[in-house]
């Protein structure tokens, strides 16, 4: 005669790990058919792999907000590290990673207790109105995970993206903050440098005069040395009555240059003060234009947060973005109706015979 006898065999370590992920009793599915325990262990192994996407979501998502901006977006001039690097130097990838290990943990715990906690229904393959009613609680909170946990890969995975479109806003922010303090300080500007104008023309003037005057003077002392030679003016070699006056008149210009020469250089000193102290003050303006220009290109840069890239994710590709999250969805839901959807087997009768 045949033997059907069917001897339970224990599940490996990897299997009961599973079986502790799905919050399945270990005792009980040691006693249960293969079928069971595979059921049990594919249950444990989305528990498990919703944990570890929430690992690298909530990661990258403390990294989002605490990474240092220091540059825009397509700017940023730190060098690549790897992880290793980045985990022994990077308090903020630390920081990050810390964190993030710590929302995995919130996240598969509260996985295992809405898979753990969702019962079996009637027993049945069908989904009845009563059964989804009963779910709704649950899946409402798979839903919030799932979009919490969607938002981060988006941005991850439509990085290069994101960070061309920040870019172009931040370059035009910039742009626009530029010009508008500029003009602010545009109408003082101009004021000091067309009086700047005005002092270096009048300098200029009273050079050009002086020089002017000065190659006069050398006009005369040629013809009065031209006259005493005898060739020149009235053609009589010898000093006489021409070339006293000439004599006089040269040196009366001589003397009238000097005089004025000197006044002029009294004025030209006041000039070149009062074109230092206006150089000084332009100087100063464009300075302090440049430091507020700096400042708000800071506050520019820190644009580029978690917030923003979420909004852009959407806006640059609404397609993968619902496409991310509705698989995240279906994930996190998928549990939730496959154990309404399954039959009552072993484990549950089992668990049954435990509880009474």
């Amino acid at each position: 005669m045949t033997d059907f006898s069917y001897t339970p065999k224990k599940g490996s370590l990897i299997a009961r790990f599973l079986w502790l992920c799905a919050g399945a009793d270990t005792q009980i599915l040691d006693q249960c058919p293969k079928a069971d325990q595979v059921k049990y262990q594919g249950l444990g192994g989305i528990v498990l792999a919703t944990g570890i996407l929430a690992f690298f979501s909530g990661s990258y998502a403390i990294y989002t907000v605490f990474r240092p901006k220091e540059d825009t977006a397509l700017g940023e001039s730190s060098p690549e590290l790897t992880l290793l690097e980045a985990l022994q130097t990077d308090p903020t990838t630390q920081k990050a990673v810390v964190i993030g290990f710590i929302w995995a943990l919130i996240i598969f715990n509260m996985e295992r207790f809405i898979v753990s906690s969702t019962g079996k229904g009637d027993g049945t393959d069908a989904i009845t109105l009563q059964e989804f009613g009963q779910a709704i609680p649950r899946l409402i909170m798979a839903a919030i995970i799932a979009m919490s946990l969607s938002k981060p890969l988006e941005i991850r995975i439509m990085q290069d993206e994101i960070n061309a479109a920040i870019q172009e806003k931040q370059s035009e922010s910039i742009q626009q903050m530029s010009e508008r303090i500029q003009s602010v300080s545009k109408e003082k500007r101009d004021e000091l440098v067309a009086e700047i104008e005005r002092i270096t023309n009048k300098l200029d003037e009273q050079d050009k005069d002086l020089e002017k005057r000065r190659l006069e003077i050398e006009s005369k002392r040629r013809a009065l040395m031209l006259e005493i030679e005898g060739t020149g003016g009235s053609g009589k070699r010898g000093e006489g009555p021409v070339s006293r006056r000439k004599k006089a008149d040269l040196e009366a210009a001589s003397a009238e240059l000097e005089r004025d020469r000197a006044k002029m250089d009294i004025r030209q000193a006041n000039y070149i003060e009062e074109r230092k102290q206006l150089q000084q003050e332009l100087n100063e303006l464009d300075e302090k234009s440049e430091l507020l220009i700096a400042e708000q290109r800071k506050v520019v840069i820190q644009s580029g947060g978690l917030v923003e890239r979420i909004k852009l994710a959407h806006e640059v590709s609404p397609a993968i973005s619902w496409a991310i999250m509705l698989l995240l969805f279906m994930i996190e839901v998928g549990p939730i109706f496959f154990k309404m959807m399954i039959n009552r087997s072993a484990y549950d009768y089992i668990k049954d015979n435990q509880d009474m």
